[in-house]
């Protein structure tokens, strides 16, 4: 017998029927088009903020040249001649 099988998981008090009332099953309710237009919006400023984020990081890791000046040639770069 499994863990999660049901005799093993019910308590006695559930299965003794006769002495709980059944329950109340809730119909299900669908989502409204105001539901669905601030779920949509959620996600697209989660994404633009993780995207926004991510590019930052990626520009914050880049190092600059600093002192050599602009044109400057990288430090592996062959000498000029």
């Amino acid at each position: 017998m499994w863990l999660t099988s049901t005799s093993a998981v019910m308590s006695a008090a559930e299965r003794a029927p006769s002495q709980q009332p059944a329950p109340q099953v809730q119909p299900v309710q669908l989502k409204t088009l105001g539901w669905a237009l601030r779920r949509a919006a959620l996600g697209l400023t989660i994404l633009l903020v993780a995207t926004g984020f991510g590019a930052w990081l990626f520009y914050a890791s880049i190092e600059p040249d600093g002192a050599r000046g602009p044109g400057a040639q990288s430090e592996y770069a062959l000498p000029p001649g």
